[in-house]
């Protein structure tokens, strides 16, 4: 009868422990899941800022260039006028063409003036709402003044024109 209540007693004491063991394994996971949780959040927030940095460097960049690139066909088409004034071959069918690209190079300065300003509204917000640091937003304020720069030029070629 004793060696019934011993090993009643052995195996009471056997299903405790393995209980205790597996309730402190699942502590240990719940532990180990918060820390993967909290690891994938940080990670997850550095790729959010990632991403906001490089749409906003992409959108001024891609606008400035397009910008440049307009510009520069304006001064080329300038050129040609002038040649074309000083080699007295000039002639209505010219006019005619420089006037439409002019007109047409009007009409896409006031559009990319919009799409300036709302790209420039979309960099700010973002600048205000992503947690960029100091040296980004001063990189990003540095494109806008880029972009206004370009927008001055850009003028100044259609009034040259």
């Amino acid at each position: 009868m004793n060696t019934e209540i011993m090993k009643k007693i052995l195996l009471s004491f056997v299903i405790a422990l393995t209980a205790m063991s597996v309730r402190a394994q699942e502590i240990d996971s719940l532990k180990s899941n918060q820390v993967n949780i909290d690891t994938l959040s940080a990670k997850l927030h550095q790729l959010q800022h990632d991403y906001d940095l490089l749409s906003c460097r992409f959108e001024l960049s891609q606008l400035s260039l397009e910008l440049d690139n307009q510009s520069n066909n304006l001064n080329i088409s300038t050129n040609g006028i002038l040649i074309n004034c000083y080699n007295s071959n000039f002639n209505r069918k010219l006019y005619t063409s420089y006037k439409e690209n002019y007109m047409a190079s009007i009409e896409w300065y006031e559009s990319h003036k919009k799409a300036a300003k709302t790209v420039i509204s979309f960099v700010l917000l973002k600048t205000m709402s992503a947690n960029f640091t100091e040296s980004e937003i001063e990189e990003l304020m540095s494109s806008i003044k880029v972009i206004e720069s370009g927008l001055s030029r850009l003028e100044s070629a259609l009034n040259y024109y």
